[in-house]
């Protein structure tokens, strides 16, 4: 069975690679954006979305920035879960199924998984053997993401090639540690950053990464979500308390 509709040029076996200079607009960060707007990283990525209609009108961050009350730093989850709701219908994708564990991996140079890939691959086979119902597959869910100081310092070197190597070289690990135990996994990597999100947000079961991306997703959504190690050390909120607070209502 295909989860997948895409677009005849994206390359499902592809780690995608986001929010590079050559892209030639400002980063996309949607998870900084919405969860950290009490801190200075958290405004100014969500200004340099809402100040450029030319380069993200339409995409979801541009749509929550346009709609929530900009006197509030808090996130705003139900503006966040209508935003998506409305977006999912627009996308070439299907969503996950009901049998199918959603893991996030968040690669990169600052909030990037820097982990052994049996570590990630032991957490997965330890959920996989305590959920209640069966599983058919895993997808994994992942892009490669530079903090802009770090392209400054290596735009026009090889050291950035050889990071996003090494990345793929660490996915392509942990698939292959998956076969190995007779889990069947697929890689889900676009390099619009919506589409990765969306998909997260419809999970039934899901597995967050670092940093505050798949954080964002879980909040609207009414997945099942587990919170391995490094997830609390990729962010800084409290998350077991901000996922307590989750509505109910919104499940997408």
């Amino acid at each position: 069975m295909s989860l997948r509709r895409d677009d005849p040029g994206h390359n499902p076996t592809r780690v995608e690679v986001v929010n590079l200079k050559s892209d030639g607009r400002p980063q996309y960060r949607l998870g900084d954006a919405i969860l950290k707007r009490d801190e200075r990283y958290g405004r100014q990525a969500l200004s340099m979305v809402a100040n450029a209609k030319d380069c993200f009108e339409g995409t979801i961050l541009y749509e929550y920035a346009r709609r929530i009350d900009r006197d509030s730093s808090d996130p705003q989850w139900p503006v966040l879960f209508d935003v998506v709701r409305r977006k999912i219908p627009r996308l070439a994708i299907a969503r996950p199924a009901e049998d199918e564990l959603v893991a996030h991996l968040r690669l990169g140079n600052v909030k990037g998984y820097h982990y052994p890939a049996t570590d990630l691959v032991d957490y997965v086979a330890a959920v996989l053997d305590h959920l209640p119902a069966e599983v058919a597959r895993v997808s994994l869910v992942t892009a490669v993401h530079f903090g802009q100081g770090y392209l400054d310092q290596h735009d026009g070197g090889t050291q950035l090639q050889d990071d996003i190597a090494g990345y793929r070289e660490k996915v392509a690990e942990i698939l292959s540690l998956f076969g190995e135990r007779g889990i069947e996994a697929k890689l889900v990597s676009h390099p619009d950053a919506d589409t990765d999100f969306c998909y997260l947000a419809q999970a039934q079961t899901l597995i967050l990464g670092n940093g505050h991306f798949s954080l964002c997703a879980a909040m609207i959504s009414g997945a099942w979500t587990f919170v391995p190690p490094w997830a609390t050390r990729g962010t800084y909120v409290d998350v077991g308390q901000l996922l307590g607070s989750r509505d109910p209502s919104m499940r997408l």
